[in-house]
C-alpha cells in the first residue's frame, strides 16, 4: 500500500512542468514588526501625521493648549491716590468764595464752605477757621496739621473752588464814608469792574459839602494785614471831565473816604 502511493507521488511529480513549487500553507506571523532604523522615523512621522484627520486621536492636538500672551511686569490698573500737592497755590481766598472741602480717609461727598464775612469757613469737627488772604494749598496744609493733631492719624485735605457757587457769590465788600447820601457797606461782584466814581454814585452822589478833590481810597497792604496804603483820588477829573485814568479800580475791604470841605460856600 505504502509503495503504491509513493509510485503514485513519483508519476505526477514526473508529470509536472520543470520549476514548479507546491503551494505550502504559511500560518499567519504573530511575531511584532521590527521598528524602522532612528534615521527613518522623522520622515515616517511627518507621513503619518500629514495622512491622519484631525479628529484622530493620533493627530497632535494644536488647539487644546491655551497660548500664553506676553505680560508686562509692571503695575495694571492701578490707581493713585489724590493728592494734595496738586491744590492751587497762587490765588489768594477772598470773602464770598465757596470752597470744596473733603477728607479722603472720611470716604464722603465733598462739603461747600463759603467764606464768611469775617473771612472764616466752618470746617467739621473744627469750627472757624480763618481762610481770607490764604491759598487753598496753604488752607489745606493748616487743616490737615490741625486734623492729624486730634482727630486723624492721617488726614488727606482736597480743597479746590466751587465755580458755580463763585460765580453766583459775591466778590467781597468795600466801605464808604463820609460825604456821601448813604454812606455803608457795598456788594461787589467779580465779573464787574467796579470803581471809586461808581461807589459814589451807589452811596447816592456827593454831599453838599464833599470835597470832590480829595476822595481817599485806603487799601490794606495784605488782606491778613494792618498796614494800609492811601491814594488821593480827584473825583473831578473823572465826573467833570470823563477823564478815567482818574478812577481807580476797587478791591475787597477797600475803604473810601470822602472828606468835608474846609471852606463851604
Amino acid at each position: 500500500m505504502r509503495s503504491s502511493a509513493v509510485i503514485v507521488v513519483l508519476a505526477i511529480t514526473l508529470m509536472l512542468p520543470s520549476g514548479a513549487v507546491f503551494a505550502q500553507y504559511n500560518p499567519p506571523n504573530t511575531t511584532p514588526p521590527i521598528p524602522p532604523p532612528p534615521a527613518l522615523r522623522p520622515a515616517l512621522e511627518s507621513t503619518t501625521s500629514a495622512t491622519a484627520p484631525t479628529n484622530s486621536p493620533l493627530a497632535p492636538s494644536t488647539s487644546s493648549q491655551p497660548t500664553q500672551s506676553p505680560t508686562s511686569s509692571g503695575p495694571k490698573n492701578v490707581v493713585m491716590p489724590p493728592s494734595m500737592d496738586k491744590i492751587d497755590d497762587k490765588r489768594p481766598l477772598i470773602v464770598g468764595d465757596v470752597i470744596n472741602f473733603r477728607v479722603v480717609e472720611d470716604h464722603e461727598a465733598p462739603r461747600s464752605l463759603p467764606l464768611n464775612d469775617s473771612g472764616e469757613i466752618e470746617v467739621p469737627l473744627l469750627g472757624r477757621i480763618p481762610a481770607a488772604g490764604k491759598t487753598l494749598k496753604k488752607l489745606a496744609e493748616e487743616l490737615k496739621a490741625l486734623f492729624e493733631k486730634d482727630y486723624y492719624y492721617q488726614a488727606t485735605v482736597l480743597l479746590s473752588m466751587d465755580v458755580t457757587a463763585r460765580s453766583r457769590a459775591k466778590m467781597g465788600k468795600i466801605y464808604v464814608v463820609g460825604q456821601v447820601r448813604s454812606p455803608g457797606a457795598q456788594d461787589i461782584r467779580e465779573d464787574e469792574n467796579y470803581t471809586v466814581s461808581k461807589a459814589v454814585l451807589r452811596a447816592g452822589g456827593f454831599g453838599d459839602f464833599a470835597d470832590k478833590r480829595k476822595v481817599k481810597l485806603v487799601r490794606k497792604k495784605a488782606l491778613d494785614s494792618k498796614e494800609t496804603e492811601t491814594t488821593i483820588v480827584d473825583c473831578t477829573e473823572v465826573f467833570d471831565k470823563g477823564d478815567t485814568s482818574h478812577d481807580p479800580v476797587v478791591k475787597p475791604e477797600d475803604l473810601i473816604i470822602i472828606p468835608q470841605r474846609l471852606i463851604n460856600f
